[in-house]
């Protein structure tokens, strides 16, 4: 009888197991699914900007229109609940929540900047994997990030393991910056774009100008991006000498370990921001923390109150280089992040949210 009724039971469980695996649809080609992550990081960006340098509701509603213009021409957006690998279907689920919340002109909270930054190192570990099936003779995004191996990167070993990959080298500067716009938009968007960017920067304010000389890609808005210290006068923060501050304070027996620690987290930290890093480059970055935390260490408590900002502009250029655009690049990185990458529901967000407190002010 115990046989019978196991027999059944294995049964029910292979038919469900085979139901299960044939109602599970297939993953969108590895081509989309790479677009995918990239419109969501290029749009989050761009929503950020949007919300961040105080647009007011005459320059939305003029940016709407040329946005418009620009989607029009451009492929449709990639569709954000399609089947994706599963590492990556968290990923894009995490970032369509961020997008939700910066939609709404919400916070992002600190529970949620961790998620993303999980997140982030779970993506770049793909991109890296990605790589090795990279076909110089293919086009688009499969021309540097060829289907990976099917291995899940979630958790931390299997993540850590494939950010340690090396990678061939790839397309950089201009070349993928051009690549990946061209992507999203394709040649025809990009081509209105261009023709579309005197009038994005005619639009603008000085101020709201500026904010573009060194703006890239960021999933986690700034607290303003028209405050003067975000825009370069400042470029060190609390959390920079906050480091300092740590390092001095490793008593002189457990620095060497202590150090080697910091830089190996420094190390994987750069890897994720910039999955394209060679070891090359990331062992100069790391020697560059490694020569500012030793000068740290060497000051006495007066010199480094009196040097602490220079240090932490130091150490903030060699982790978030600051590099500064001539006045033709400056100005189609903001119509490219004003008018590009789908920013048309974002505008609509913002003009909703101008007229709300418009109407409470009246009251």
């Amino acid at each position: 009888m115990k046989t019978v009724r196991s027999a059944i039971i294995a049964a029910v469980v292979l038919i469900s197991g085979v139901a299960s695996a044939a109602q599970a649809p297939a993953a969108a080609p590895w081509e989309e699914q790479m677009r995918s992550m990239l419109y969501l990081i290029m749009n989050l960006s761009s929503i950020n900007v949007i919300n961040g340098i105080n647009l007011t509701r005459d320059q939305a509603l003029a940016l709407r229109e040329l946005a418009k213009k620009v989607e029009a021409v451009s492929p449709p957006a990639p569709d954000l609940r399609a089947s994706l690998r599963p590492d990556l279907g968290e990923v894009r689920d995490t970032y369509v929540e961020l997008r939700g919340t910066l939609l709404a002109g919400k916070e992002v909270g600190d529970g949620m900047e961790k998620r993303i930054m999980l997140a982030r190192s779970v993506e770049a570990a793909v991109i890296r994997l990605a790589a090795d099936g990279a076909q110089p003779s293919d086009k688009g995004c499969l021309r540097c990030h060829g289907a990976p191996e099917a291995a899940d990167v979630r958790g931390l070993a299997n993540t850590k393991a494939a950010l340690e990959k090396d990678l061939a080298p790839r397309p950089e500067g201009k070349e993928a910056f051009v690549s990946h716009e061209t992507g999203l938009i394709g040649y025809q968007g990009l081509a209105l774009l261009a023709i579309l960017t005197p009038q994005v920067d005619a639009i603008l304010t000085p101020e709201q100008r500026v904010a573009f000389e060194s703006f890239a890609c960021c999933l986690v808005p700034p607290k303003s991006m028209t405050d003067p210290i975000r825009i370069g006068q400042a470029a060190s923060g609390e959390k920079e000498i906050g480091i300092l501050r740590w390092v001095r304070g490793v008593p002189e027996d457990r620095w060497p370990a202590s150090k080697a620690w910091a830089l190996d987290l420094w190390k994987a930290g750069l890897t994720i921001k910039s999955p394209g890093l060679t070891e090359a480059e990331k062992a100069k970055a790391c020697d560059r923390i490694s020569k500012i935390y030793d000068e740290t260490r060497a000051l006495s408590d007066v010199d480094f109150e009196l040097d602490k900002t220079r240090l932490a502009d130091q150490l903030h250029e060699v982790t978030a280089p600051t590099q500064t655009k001539s006045d033709g690049l400056r100005k189609f990185s903001a119509a490219m992040f004003l008018i590009g990458n789908g920013t048309v529901e974002a505008y609509d967000r913002l003009i909703e949210r101008l007229d709300a407190t418009t109407k409470q002010a009246a009251k």
